[in-house]
């Protein structure tokens, strides 16, 4: 779709008025044909620059004889400072020439005071002098310090107090006004702590709603025709705030001028940066890049390493090994890839290695010992002997060649939990020897007698393990560890227990 030519776009104002009464401006304008998308396009910022950035002026604080915080009541004013103050941010005024202002009011009662009657002033212009401030229903005299300023969108009480720090009466300091003596007096009324500031809402457009409709060119009607509509209150006409949106919106879109520059000094820049630091590695260089299998990198992630320099840090430190699945062959896959990535750019990966522990075993008889004795567990035996280790002599020499991570299905984790079994089995396996040949065992004691835990004693006795001597005799062998439910730590509880025991004499 061709771009539509400017000089075919119209722009028509269809309805515009003035109404006092109301107390708002309105105008409606068209703008189109445009191109599909443009309507809402424009008319999205358009009414967003309308209503948060069109200059205004409002009421910022107010003096008032007598009251000293928004919460005062005093006699002889009907309203107190909470209502005064909400009637006062309904105040609308046109600041000329003026950033800051002092508006004055002196009325004696009983009387209505209303905005009219706030002091003539060349550069102010009141535009709601209908509006009701408060009224005195005493014969006294009550006299009142309007402070207006302009600004643009909303600003908070404490936002107010920073943001016109400067500006007041004689350029004075806002907070040196507050606070000056209660003693001295200026030309109008007396001046002291007694300055009530209010939130203020500097924007004259009050509302400003959009729709976009379709248009036709030719025979087609897949273009947008934007209508607008918007409502001021008054101290600045709608068409007037939309010049003003649009001069706003140009002035912001002339930074696009000096992308040339923008690009030139982007490569200045990557120039100077590449002569300082040629291979410097970024900070944050996506998992993605290194190119690993889906899985180990879904892994990675799943332990909060989401970079490549993340992942280099504690591969140097080799904290690979701790991260669950991630076995021998992942992690010589991973540091294959870093390497490789690593060489690009000039660096070289120096992984820490902690050596595997080794184990150690002089008798043959243990070393001719089926792996199943150990209670490994199923999964962990069906991998060793898949790699063609079936006896305990074939898994120490396998652990002392620092070989063991290397078989599918055995991580560093599960690596470290073979070997505590194997030096936990052959050292129970070796007190109990020395403990069958120091002492006798009563073949009739029952197993309660060496003060297992119930749930120890209820395996036993269901594996037909009722007696002590019965139990010696599993020890003393090694069949214990093929007990269902007898890992390596209740083997060492039995051990432990028949110790004490035989040492008693058997008691």
């Amino acid at each position: 779709m061709e771009l539509i030519p400017l000089a075919d776009i119209n722009l028509k104002v269809e309805e515009m008025y003035d109404d006092p009464e109301k107390g708002y401006n309105y105008a409606r304008i068209s703008i189109g044909p445009l191109n599909e998308g443009y309507g809402i396009t424009i008319g999205n910022m358009l009414r967003r620059v309308l209503l948060s950035s069109i200059e205004g002026a409002a009421p910022i604080a107010y003096k008032l004889s007598g009251f000293y915080h928004e919460f005062t009541s005093l006699e002889g004013i009907y309203e107190d400072g909470l209502q005064i103050t909400m009637n006062l941010k309904n105040l609308v005024v046109k600041l000329e020439d003026s950033d800051f202002k002092t508006l004055y009011i002196s009325k004696t009662g009983p009387a209505v005071v209303r905005a009219s009657d706030i002091s003539r002033s060349a550069d102010v212009e009141v535009i709601n002098g209908d509006l009701r401030l408060f009224e005195i229903t005493e014969p006294i005299e009550v006299k009142m310090e309007i402070f207006v300023a302009k600004g643009r969108g909303y600003m908070t009480e404490e936002e107010v107090k920073e943001h016109f720090a400067e500006i007041t009466p004689g350029g004075a300091h806002i907070r040196d006004y507050i606070t000056i003596d209660a003693t001295s007096t200026d030309n109008f009324m007396h001046a002291g702590r007694d300055i009530i500031f209010i939130d203020a809402f500097f924007s004259p457009v009050k509302r400003v709603a959009y729709k976009v409709v379709p248009a036709r060119v030719g025979k087609s009607s897949k273009y947008d025709q934007l209508v607008m509509e918007i409502w001021t209150d008054r101290s600045v006409s709608a068409i007037d705030a939309l010049k003003e949106a649009v001069a706003i919106m140009r002035d912001r879109l002339t930074l696009f001028d000096m992308l040339d520059d923008a690009v030139e000094e982007y490569h200045t820049r990557s120039n100077e940066t590449q002569q300082q630091m040629p291979m410097q590695i970024q900070s944050h260089t996506p998992l993605t890049e290194l190119g690993l299998p889906d899985l180990v990198a879904e892994i990675l992630q799943r332990h909060g390493i989401d970079t490549i320099e993340e992942l280099v840090d504690i591969t140097r430190s080799g904290g690979l090994d701790h991260i669950p699945h991630i076995g021998a062959k992942r992690k010589e896959s991973i540091i294959e890839a870093l390497e490789r990535w690593m060489k690009e750019r000039g660096e070289e990966l120096f992984v820490e290695t902690s050596p595997m522990a080794t184990v150690s075993i002089e008798s043959d008889e243990k070393l001719n010992e089926d792996i199943s004795v150990l209670g490994l567990g199923s999964p962990v035996e069906k991998n060793l002997k898949k790699a063609g280790i079936e006896t305990i002599g074939q898994l120490v020499e396998i652990i002392n060649q620092g070989k063991l991570t290397e078989i599918k299905g055995i991580g560093q984790s599960r690596a470290q939990k073979i070997i505590e079994v194997i030096q936990s089995y052959t050292g129970a396996k070796e007190e109990a020897e020395a403990v069958s040949a120091e002492s006798a065992v009563d073949e009739s004691a029952s197993i309660e007698s060496l003060g297992l835990d119930d749930t120890l004693v209820k395996i036993l006795k269901s594996a037909g393990i009722d007696t002590v001597a019965k139990l010696k005799a599993m020890v003393d062998d090694g069949s214990i560890s093929t007990v269902r439910g007898i890992g390596a730590t209740r083997q060492k509880k039995i051990k432990d227990a028949l110790t004490a025991y035989l040492e008693k004499g058997g008691q």
